[in-house]
């Protein structure tokens, strides 16, 4: 398993270069220090409206919060990138997989 720092720690609010992924796998999404409203939101490029979009399922959105440091997730070919909000102490976010091509 290959870790990808996808933002480095810092407090401002960053938006991660985007990744692909080439076939189905599951990777794990962490960032901890996250604090009450604030978030880290996985999105996906989508070529029809060549426009980024919160990645969901069943309607709820694959987000890291304070309540949630870290996320299991199974991405579907693609092209993602995270979202971070502005935070009161400096958080990074990590990706742990062993199928990601940056």
């Amino acid at each position: 398993m290959s870790t990808k720092i996808l933002i480095t720690p810092k407090t401002a609010a960053e938006t991660s270069d985007s990744f692909s992924v080439n076939f189905n796998h599951i990777g794990f999404l962490t960032a901890d220090g996250l604090a009450t409203t604030e978030t880290v939101t996985i999105q996906i490029y989508c070529p029809a409206s060549q426009a980024w979009a919160d990645y969901k399922a069943n309607d709820l959105i694959f987000q890291l919060t304070s309540k949630t440091n870290g996320l299991d997730i199974y991405l579907s070919a693609g092209t993602y990138r995270v979202v971070k909000s502005v935070t009161a102490v400096a958080v990074g976010v990590a990706l742990q997989t062993s199928k990601v091509e940056v």
